[in-house]
């Protein structure tokens, strides 16, 4: 019986998979620099609130996107790193039905809770490939 759990155990142990995904600052902000051009992020005033848009290419150097979020960082005095105050994923749409490279998303926000918002991209399965931050301005 011993024998039988003790080839159970070292048969299934062959089958297991495990991945670590460690994606550094500098990766980001060397890609975020070299891809800036392909994003577009517009705000437009409207009243007491701010509206932004983003688009952005369907694919990167044959990575599809993965996802697209906004997230906003805050520093505190007696903290050396931000503190994230919220994180959300942003829904994804076709542009234009003329251009099926290129997808947008957007959102509107109370003017004095739209500073210092971060636009975040993924693109790439798993593990992203490209990962891209921009403030939004």
């Amino acid at each position: 019986m011993r024998l039988i759990i003790l080839a159970t155990l070292l048969l299934s142990s062959f089958f297991c998979k495990a991945t670590t995904c460690y994606i550094t600052d500098e990766s980001i902000k060397k890609d975020s620099l070299k891809y800036e051009s392909l994003i577009d992020i517009i705000t437009t005033k409207m009243g007491s609130t701010v509206r932004v848009v983003i688009t952005a290419p369907k694919k990167i150097n044959g990575s599809p996107l993965n996802g697209m979020a906004m997230s906003k960082e805050v520093f505190e005095e007696d903290f050396k790193e931000p503190k994230l105050t919220f994180f959300f994923p942003l829904a994804i749409m076709a542009a234009d039905e003329n251009d099926s490279n290129r997808i947008l998303s957007w959102y509107i926000i109370e003017e004095e809770l739209s500073q210092g918002h971060i636009i975040e991209l993924s693109y790439g399965e798993g593990c992203s490939d490209i990962n891209l931050l921009y403030k939004v301005k």
